[in-house]
């Protein structure tokens, strides 16, 4: 009765250490998996060809963010030089890291500028995937929207003959201030026939140059307490609808013409900020109007 007493509590004595080791090997085996990455995430950082070399496995698997797959630590080194040369300032910002054995997930920002031009520039948000291999980096996928660097290379390659056509095609907004913005909607419906919700009320036309395609105007009254139209002091802010807005930024900014934000980038379109010479804030939309159409909410035709 004794020794059986004994040869349990010995059992279990070494099941518990047993599993403390196997949850303690779990442990380091996660934390040498997120030191890895995040020496990979310097190196590409720091532009070091031979220190992202030397943190992959010779089958290591590249993916860009349109899709690409390299496959080999070799034919990547390539790539990769191409790369920082297209990109001398290019960095990536992880916010957030995840892991579940040895797969990782982060998410941040990936941002650059086409040749170091400042006018060329980009930053966008970004995740990896990664998979870590007996301490080194075995898959690489890059999840971002490659079209917002490509239509800045593509810009900054042929500025002239982009910025050489049209700029403005329309008017894609007119927002002013109010005292009481629901009474004032609420009149213009009664009073003028506008289908207004809370965000006003969108005019929906059709294209002069293809009538099967349908274009937007959105009407909106704000408090007069909003910051939306600063820096401007005035009461009124107007969106204009645009074509090439990467390329176009780039001219108005040689232009001398203030700037006050960076592009951002949605589904329905492209959009950025801009004073005129007598301090009116000016909304530039490059327009995606198949994805506008989808969320416009009420329409007055």
């Amino acid at each position: 009765m004794k020794r059986s007493f004994i040869s349990a509590g010995y059992g279990t004595g070494l099941f518990l250490f047993l599993l403390t080791l196997s949850l303690s090997q779990i442990v380091n085996a996660k934390t040498m998996n997120k030191e890895t990455v995040t020496a990979f995430v310097a190196a590409i950082n720091e532009h070091s060809i031979d220190k992202i070399y030397s943190l992959v496995t010779p089958d290591h698997s590249f993916t860009d963010a349109s899709g690409r797959e390299v496959r080999g630590a070799d034919k990547m080194k390539p790539g990769w030089e191409g790369y920082f040369a297209s990109f001398p300032d290019y960095k990536i910002e992880v916010s957030t890291l995840m892991s579940e054995g040895d797969t990782l997930l982060m998410t941040g920002f990936a941002g650059g500028s086409f040749h170091g031009n400042k006018d060329a520039a980009w930053r966008l948000p970004a995740a990896w995937k990664a998979v870590v291999k007996k301490g080194k980096v075995a898959l690489w996928q890059v999840y971002a929207d490659s079209k917002i660097p490509g239509d800045i290379v593509t810009a900054a390659q042929q500025p002239e003959a982009v910025t050489g056509g049209k700029k403005v095609t329309g008017i894609g907004g007119v927002f002013f201030k109010c005292k009481d913005p629901d009474a004032l909607k609420a009149w213009y419906k009664e009073k003028l026939g506008l289908n207004t919700n809370k965000y006003g009320t969108t005019f929906e036309w059709r294209q002069a140059d293809d009538a099967h395609k349908k274009g937007f105007t959105q009407w909106s009254a704000f408090k007069e307490t909003t910051k939306y139209f600063e820096p401007s002091t005035k009461d009124f802010m107007l969106n204009y609808r645009v074509e090439h807005m990467e390329a176009l930024v780039a001219q108005l900014k040689k232009d001398g013409v203030t700037v006050t934000d960076n592009i951002e980038s949605y589904d329905y379109g492209k959009f950025v900020h801009i004073m005129d010479p007598e301090g009116n804030k000016i909304e530039l939309w490059e327009p995606v109007d198949e994805e506008y159409d989808k969320i416009k909410g009420e329409v007055t035709k």
